[in-house]
């Protein structure tokens, strides 16, 4: 039995070949949301500390 006749549970029939890079795609924009808010919250204390220092030089 050749690959393109193979419909066998292991086998990759029916299944398009960008499945996978769409999988990987979405797992990545899952992560942005949270690495982009501590990325905020971690530039927004950043900005307040360095605003209070200066404020108090």
């Amino acid at each position: 039995m050749n690959a393109r006749t193979n419909s066998g549970p292991g086998s990759k029939a029916g299944r398009s070949p960008s499945d996978g890079r769409t999988v990987r795609r979405l797992g990545r924009t899952a992560l942005f949301g949270p690495v982009r808010g501590i990325a905020i919250a971690a530039g927004s204390g950043l900005t307040a500390g360095i605003v209070r220092w200066r404020r108090d030089q």
